[in-house]
């Protein structure tokens, strides 16, 4: 596609649906949407995704409050560099996976003040964002999600976030796959109001963090709902338990479930802070360094 260019000239009062409205247009440079009427709208799903060399919309003042599905809305906007979508009411969304993902050069993202109450599924939202060094989630409410997974993987400038706002779903399962996965800048990540009795899933959930220092829990950080293998730390040397152990990878492969749904029981002498988590502290005492 070599549209660099669209004219925009044309009423949106009656549209409500807006999915992929401009996706795949991958040489578009220039695109005027800041008249649109979207009072209307109730998916925008897609609707930029793929624009790669969009550098910015000027979006911010959309009326959005009927939109239900934000679903890879800018997905693959690699070169938009900021979004200030502070204004946007948001209180009919429930989906948002894969939102901002692949806007590898975005460096200023403000979504403090979205209604995300009613959002379940949060998969891949912020993933592979590249330059990013802060996200203020502080206002989201995460009571609904059921899908945490990739939230968050593959942001390589991340180095620090703190989520204890976050209030995890008790009622359903949740997955929680990847959530940071490879996010390899990170020094310190606080997930200390994360409830999870309920998630099934913590498949890589903190591995490739080759940074990750300190992680931040609460005694409501249990593994009894796995129904996934595991591998949660992988290649997260660095880690620092709240006694000063250590992660060690070694006969990480040999990792497996007792009869209780959990990791190897967890020993007398490695009991898990309050305050930090170290992997090792659920593993086998002979596993920690």
């Amino acid at each position: 596609n070599q549209v660099k260019e669209i004219d925009t000239d044309f009423k949106t009062d009656n549209c409500t649906d807006a999915t992929q409205m401009f996706y795949g247009d991958q040489s578009l440079e220039s695109l005027d949407v800041s008249h649109f009427k979207t009072s209307n709208m109730e998916s925008m799903a897609s609707m930029f995704g793929q624009n790669y060399k969009m550098t910015s919309y000027d979006i911010g003042n959309w009326d959005v409050r009927k939109v239900k599905s934000f679903s890879h809305m800018f997905n693959g906007a690699r070169s938009v560099v900021s979004l200030d979508l502070s204004n946007w009411h948001t209180d009919s969304a429930t989906q948002m996976n894969n939102m901002f993902s692949s806007t590898y050069n975005i460096v200023s993202l403000k979504v403090d003040n979205f209604d995300t109450s009613r959002i379940t599924n949060m998969h891949g939202m912020f993933n592979d964002s590249f330059v990013i060094t802060d996200l203020d989630l502080s206002n989201f409410d995460t009571s609904n999600v059921t899908d945490f997974s990739g939230m968050f993987s593959n942001d390589h400038a991340l180095k620090n976030l703190n989520l204890s706002s976050f209030v995890i779903n008790t009622t359903k399962n949740v997955s929680m796959d990847k959530m940071f996965f490879n996010d390899d800048a990170m020094e310190e990540l606080d997930i200390s109001s994360f409830d999870t009795r309920k998630v099934t899933n913590f498949n890589n959930m903190f591995s490739g963090m080759a940074k990750i220092k300190t992680i931040y829990v609460s005694n409501s950080f249990v593994t009894t709902g796995i129904t996934s293998t595991p591998t949660m730390f992988d290649g997260d040397n660095l880690l620092v338990g709240g006694l000063g152990t250590s992660y060690s990878t070694y006969n990480v492969k040999n990792f497996t479930l007792n009869e209780r749904g959990r990791f190897f029981e967890v020993q007398q002498t490695f009991s898990i802070s309050v305050d930090i988590l170290a992997s090792c502290e659920y593993f086998n005492a002979s596993l920690c360094r």
